[in-house]
């Protein structure tokens, strides 16, 4: 029988005259994470700290995380930027990894493609992206691509699906017990919905600068493009023509950009069109397609 350690997800071939009792404490040679045989799956046992990494540059996404993990055995570790949350999934490597799509200096596509794409991270992370989708009225399915990633979650949606997420990709309560942890006390479902829905303001030296919330809005606005468009996205990268096929998202994109950010200086095609420029850059290394 095939044993499968919680923590890392390593699978241990097993004679079956050597099987554990039910209820016998099991611990990993990969990891040393210690769990409990139950005779057909396995459960964290009390006081497995799960460590669930949030790359955001928000600072309302990361309070919101706090507090939905406020009641669990978890240990929050966070990001600013991709560049910061791929130096903590190499050194820590976190149990989950939950990357904001629209990260600054790396894609959250990009941390996620490395971390699928390298065996030994793979095995041992699991990745939740987080989507600013900017006109929730706009989409009433799933993305198109997940970009290998192991789930998703919108940003209003944190404090009603993120635990449940958790756990479902865990495979364990997280408080260690064997029902979910309760909410905490001071739980209200819309506490933190408009104030995550209508945030842009990254956290930086400079946020108070314009052209700072331009470039994140405009992040955040070809990130949501593009993870509900992914054949319209690797066709248009691989064929020269993606501002084309995307030209009816693109025109909303900017009818939005304005609606949020109007002011003189600041011309939402130009920041838009910088960062569609730099995720095609990042598309075409992960392609192989050179510019």
């Amino acid at each position: 029988m095939n044993i499968t350690c919680p923590g890392c997800s390593t699978v241990f071939e097993v004679d079956d005259a050597k099987l554990p009792p039910p209820g016998a404490k099991m611990r990993c040679k990969v990891c040393s994470n210690v769990f409990v045989w139950d005779g057909a799956g396995q459960k964290a046992i009390a006081g497995r700290t799960w460590k669930i990494l949030i790359a955001n540059d928000d600072s309302a996404v990361h309070i919101a995380f706090k507090d939905a993990l406020a009641a669990t055995s978890a240990e929050m570790l966070s990001a600013y930027d991709g560049v910061e949350a791929m130096k903590i999934v190499e050194e820590v490597k976190p149990d989950v990894a939950v990357l904001d799509v629209a990260l600054s200096k790396l894609y959250g596509f990009e941390v996620c493609s490395h971390i699928k794409e390298n065996a030994h991270l793979s095995s041992r992370i699991k990745v939740i992206l987080m989507t600013a989708v900017y006109d929730k009225t706009r989409y009433k399915r799933n993305p198109a691509s997940l970009y290998g990633a192991d789930d998703y979650i919108e940003r209003h949606h944190i404090h009603d699906m993120f635990i449940s997420k958790l756990e479902n990709l865990l495979g364990s309560s997280i408080s260690g017990a064997a029902a979910p942890a309760p909410m905490p006390t001071s739980y209200e479902p819309d506490k933190y919905a408009d104030a995550l829905q209508n945030s842009t303001q990254p956290i930086d030296p400079n946020a108070d600068d314009v052209t700072v919330r331009a470039r994140k809005l405009a992040r955040i606005i070809v990130s949501d493009i593009v993870l509900y468009n992914n054949d319209a996205v690797e066709e248009g990268i691989k064929g020269g023509n993606l501002y084309n096929l995307l030209m009816d998202d693109i025109k909303d994109g900017i009818k939005y950009f304005k609606k949020r950010l109007s002011t003189p200086e600041i011309r939402p095609e130009s920041y838009l069109k910088e960062a569609f420029e730099e995720f095609i850059a990042a598309k075409k290394r992960e392609y192989g397609i050179s510019s």
